[in-house]
């Protein structure tokens, strides 16, 4: 999967994630909150997201872009870190995000 955002992105725009149970069946609705590490130019960074839809099948959660979250045109690898009810935390597969000049 990949997505692609203009460089400077800033509030309102998103990054919205659909994220589904995998192979593994989890109950999404057993998740607390989602967080994105995000790595690329030589940096890993964590963004946070707010969870915008919840059910056991399909947890859909966004990113609000800072200013200084896409200053300039690179790809990152994006993965989603789901933290449960009880504390334990489950990794999704990594994606790609365009970061494009205007």
């Amino acid at each position: 999967m990949s997505a692609n955002v203009i460089a400077g992105a800033k509030s309102p725009e998103a990054l919205r994630v659909t994220i589904g149970p995998g192979s593994s069946g989890l109950d999404l609705s057993t998740v607390s909150s989602v967080s994105l590490t995000v790595e690329g130019d030589g940096k890993t960074r964590e963004w946070t997201t707010a969870i915008e839809s919840q059910s056991a099948s399909e947890l859909i959660v966004a990113h609000t872009f800072e200013k200084r979250d896409v200053p300039d045109p690179v790809t990152l690898k994006v993965r989603p870190i789901l933290t449960l009810n009880d504390s334990t935390e489950r990794r999704c597969a990594r994606f790609t995000l365009y970061v494009n000049e205007d």
